[in-house]
């Protein structure tokens, strides 16, 4: 396993939040550990985004995978209605249950962000072209005479994905 970078938070001397990202032969593993609240500040990440950005076109990764259960436990606290970050965490959670074919899932965070009459404009633009897109991943199934997928189980193992290259 090589590691390609590591974040971390720091809160008076200790560490909150860490994320480490790692390729495990053709796999992208990025892990995250602590909890993610509203003092863990983007700023104090932004070095380990812009180095993992900075790897992440060079490397012959071949899938990547999301641990559905395990982002929305960690987001479930941002999920709620009176949560400031509530609409990225929502958005996070809807790209992640498309990832993993949760469309239903995915549809429901979607939905719940396009309810929200506090949604800045330019999120809303985006909400409404990842509702496009899942539409058209539907009508693609549907048009290929598969039934769709169903939502895996909660305990269900992490979904994988070939990556585009």
């Amino acid at each position: 396993m090589n590691v390609l970078t590591f974040g971390e938070i720091m809160d008076g001397g200790s560490t909150v939040f860490s994320s480490v990202a790692s390729i495990d032969g053709e796999q992208l593993v990025v892990t995250f550990q602590g909890v993610v609240r509203i003092d863990n500040p983007y700023r104090y990440l932004s070095p380990y985004l812009d180095a993992l950005s900075a790897e992440l076109p060079q490397l012959p990764i071949g899938r990547t995978s999301i641990d559905f259960t395990e982002l929305q436990n960690r987001l479930n606290a941002l999920l709620t209605d009176s949560h400031p970050w509530r609409n990225q965490a929502r958005e996070l959670m809807a790209l992640a249950a498309m990832k993993a074919n949760r469309h239903d899932d995915a549809k429901a965070q979607l939905e719940r962000l396009l309810g929200d009459k506090e949604l800045p404009g330019g999120m809303r633009e985006q909400v409404t072209i990842l509702m496009s897109v899942l539409a058209q991943a539907e009508l693609a199934r549907a048009q290929q005479g598969a039934a769709p997928a169903p939502a895996p189980k909660a305990d269900a193992p992490k979904a994988e994905t070939p990556a585009k290259k």
